[in-house]
């Protein structure tokens, strides 16, 4: 959904790639460690190479730190089951 997982760019709030299949705003932005290039983890993770079926269909789980984060996620194709808030103590 987001190449760098943080819904964040040049200091506000950015929503470009989310429910988009292929994250392209953020590689054009070069949202993920500055590069253009549309590899590594983070282009995968956010749906170059993988979805949301791969992971409804794996025992992982993804956490994030507020319910926003949850619900951005969720927007973002991912399924709300799989979705847990684990906020820091």
């Amino acid at each position: 959904m987001c190449p760098a997982a943080t819904l964040h760019r040049e200091g506000t709030a950015c929503e470009e790639c989310v429910e988009r299949v292929v994250p392209w705003p953020g590689v054009a932005h070069a949202c993920y460690h500055n590069s253009h290039l549309p590899n590594g983890r983070g282009f995968r993770d956010a749906g170059g190479t993988s979805n949301s079926g791969n992971l409804a269909r794996s025992g992982e789980c993804v956490h994030r730190l507020t319910e926003f984060f949850r619900q951005k996620f969720i927007r973002g194709g991912l399924p709300r089951e799989k979705i847990f808030v684990k906020p820091h103590f």
